[in-house]
């Protein structure tokens, strides 16, 4: 019976590792993802559009070193998560953060990878220890400006995540634009 238990567990590990490995292998390869993302200069506030295969935080779009409380500092560039209205905004795209907000859409939130995610992420062949440590939640959330940085699972990260206050439409018509 207890041998039975141990294989059990044994298997149950080897999934739980292979699964972790394919999502590391996975972040930011084509697929079923985008080609491109939104990103913003947290430093200028300049929106960028990008490849969806960056890494936030990153230097890659221009920017400088941020200082990300409590995380080190990093490049100043970070995805932008902006809020529109299904039907509304379908086409649109957008070339600063004015414009977001005259054509009636939302930058809800900024995220980035932990800084521990965000190495795993750039490493070509993570091992399952490093893959292990990124954990469960492995992007943080901040408000547009990027001050105060939350695990993107903490109340606060939610919150920032399904505010869509502003936007002229019922939340079930809210998605995350794509450039």
């Amino acid at each position: 019976m207890e041998k039975n238990n141990i294989i059990k567990l044994s298997v149950s590990a080897a999934v739980l590792v292979l699964a972790a490995i394919l999502l590391i292998n996975n972040l930011g390869k084509a697929g079923s993802q985008p080609d491109s993302r939104y990103f913003i200069d947290l430093a200028t506030q300049e929106l960028h559009v990008g490849d969806a295969g960056l890494v936030p935080p990153t230097m890659e779009l221009g920017g400088a070193e941020w200082d990300y409380e409590g995380m080190g500092t990093a490049g100043s560039v970070v995805e932008a998560m902006i809020f529109g209205c299904g039907g509304t905004h379908d086409k649109v795209k957008f070339k600063s953060v004015q414009d977001i907000q005259d054509k009636g859409a939302k930058l809800g939130f900024v995220r980035r990878l932990t800084p521990i995610a965000a190495e795993v992420a750039n490493t070509e062949e993570p091992t399952a220890e490093q893959i292990m440590q990124m954990g469960q939640a492995p992007y943080v959330h901040a408000s547009p400006e990027g001050k105060t940085w939350y695990s993107e699972l903490s109340p606060d990260g939610r919150k920032l995540a399904s505010d869509f206050s502003g936007l002229d439409c019922t939340p079930e018509q809210v998605f995350v634009m794509l450039p």
